[in-house]
C-alpha cells in the first residue's frame, strides 16, 4: 500500500527536501547535507531548496554503480517513479 508521502512524490517532477528526504528515508540533516555538498544538484527559489526529480534518480544512479564499496548495484528496494 502506498503512503500520501510516496503518491504525493508520484504525481510532482519537482521535490522539496522533505519529499526526498521521505523517498530515500534518511533524515533531514543527511538530506541538507546532500544538498550543501552539492552530491545532489538544485536549485533555490528564494530560501526554498527544490531538487528536480531526475536530479535525485542521476544521485541514486551515480551512488549505486559507481560505488567503491561494492562491485555490485544496488539491491532493488524502494523505487521512485
Amino acid at each position: 500500500m502506498l503512503s500520501l508521502a510516496m503518491i504525493r512524490l508520484r504525481r510532482t517532477t519537482v521535490l522539496t527536501i522533505a519529499d526526498m528526504k521521505n523517498a530515500l528515508g534518511i533524515s533531514k540533516k543527511l538530506a541538507y547535507n546532500l544538498v550543501n555538498s552539492g552530491k545532489i544538484k538544485h536549485f533555490r527559489m528564494g530560501k526554498l531548496i527544490k531538487i528536480p526529480k531526475s536530479f535525485l534518480v542521476e544521485y541514486i544512479k551515480t551512488e549505486c554503480y559507481n560505488s567503491t564499496a561494492t562491485s555490485k548495484p544496488c539491491q532493488e528496494g524502494r523505487t521512485i517513479p
